[in-house]
């Protein structure tokens, strides 16, 4: 059996691995250039702290070892489900007899940044070829500013802060990490950055930017006007799934699929940010990703005897150098739940959230102590 899988992100290499194990013929494609590499690790390379070569999965040996035929710097432009076939943007024709569609997701660019990122004054940290255009400009630049409270925004402020340049967050909505954290534990967070030297500017959108000098001018809606020579967007992704011959809702939305990760079409499957579960929030995380990776790889090759994907909490988890961070679950005081503190001081806090005595919730913020412990006991709800 034949099959082809869109993408070598960690949905894509998770379900070739998987795919392969059950003898299949794999043909696995990227659109970058580049070896498949672990994407949350782009941040390290962007502000120095790791190299290029650390974050790749595997070397390129490893994919003729594993009998994968990886096919790179191929964007493909055109899936057709009734000949069950891919073709490339250069016309290149792929006949298989299942397709995985493990596209992931692009990085949202507001318009006010289009022209800008084609100049290189705003620019998206979602590949590692964005990484590598960052840390080039590292050396010739002292102001940074990211859009977007979250926690890759979060940790790009830090890794740039260590790379010894001025950092500022430009955040929308009133407090840091908003869907993640309860106030207080998002005050904390606050607090520390500001301490570290992080400038906050909060319950603010952006107006307009402008060219001045070697970088740009950000106005806020406050009026504010702040000085960078580089802009880092970091406020989310939306489903990688552009392709023709795709339902135009699923070019829009992502592909939806059931628990076995199959679309409406039988030879068409999905998986990871391209791939939209029923009732489900979608959510960028290389853990799901890879386990909706390996769900799918292992149902395209069969015709029954299928397994299902069981969604679990996923922690958003932050760590650099003495700092941490963990939150995972219901974070809120809502619909009977009560979050009882652990710890809290100027640089620290720890809560848990429950009902009655079932912990449905955890954050830390500054310390991730019993944070291991505590998931454990985690009451998992959807």
């Amino acid at each position: 059996m034949k099959i082809g899988i869109v993408g070598a992100g960690h949905a894509g290499i998770a379900a070739a691995q998987e795919a392969v194990k059950s003898g299949a013929e794999v043909t696995l494609f990227s659109e970058e250039g580049f070896l498949p590499y672990y994407r949350p690790r782009i941040t390290s390379v962007a502000f120095l702290q790791s190299g290029e070569n650390d974050i790749f999965m595997h070397p390129k040996g490893w994919y003729l070892d594993n009998k994968i035929t990886l096919v790179l710097g191929t964007k493909i432009v055109k899936v057709n489900t009734t000949e069950i076939s891919l073709t490339s943007e250069h016309g290149e024709y792929y006949r298989f007899d299942k397709i995985i569609i493990a596209t992931g997701a692009k990085p949202i660019v507001p318009p006010f940044a289009e022209a800008l990122v084609l100049q290189g004054k705003v620019s998206p940290l979602w590949t590692i070829q964005d990484a590598l255009t960052i840390r080039g400009k590292i050396s010739s630049i002292k102001n940074i500013v990211v859009v977007g409270g979250g926690a890759i925004g979060i940790e790009s402020a830090l890794r740039a802060l260590d790379a010894g340049l001025n950092v500022s967050i430009i955040e929308k909505a009133p407090s840091l990490m908003i869907r993640n954290l309860s106030p207080k534990a998002s005050y904390t967070l606050s607090n520390i950055l500001k301490t570290k030297g992080i400038k906050l500017i909060m319950n603010e959108a952006i107006e307009e930017v402008h060219e001045k000098n070697n970088g740009v001018e950000i106005e806020t809606s406050s009026g504010g006007k702040i000085y960078a020579e580089l802009v880092l967007l970091s406020i989310g992704g939306a489903p990688n799934t552009k392709i023709a011959g795709l339902p135009k809702l699923a070019m829009e939305r992502g592909l939806e699929v059931d628990f076995q990760t199959k679309t409406q079409s039988p030879n068409l499957f999905a998986a990871g940010d391209a791939a939209i579960f029923k009732n489900i929030q979608p959510y960028c995380s290389a853990l799901k990703a890879n386990g909706q990776g390996k769900v799918a790889g292992f149902n395209a090759v069969k015709n029954d005897n299928f397994v299902e994907y069981k969604p679990s909490a996923i922690a958003v988890e932050l760590k650099f150098k003495n700092f941490e961070l963990h939150s995972i679950g219901f974070t809120k005081e809502e619909n009977n739940k009560k979050e009882e503190v652990i710890e809290e001081s100027a640089a620290t806090y720890r809560s848990v959230t429950k009902r009655n005595d079932d912990i449905l919730g955890i954050q830390m913020v500054g310390s991730g102590k019993d944070f291991i412990t505590y998931k454990k006991q985690l009451k998992e709800e959807f």
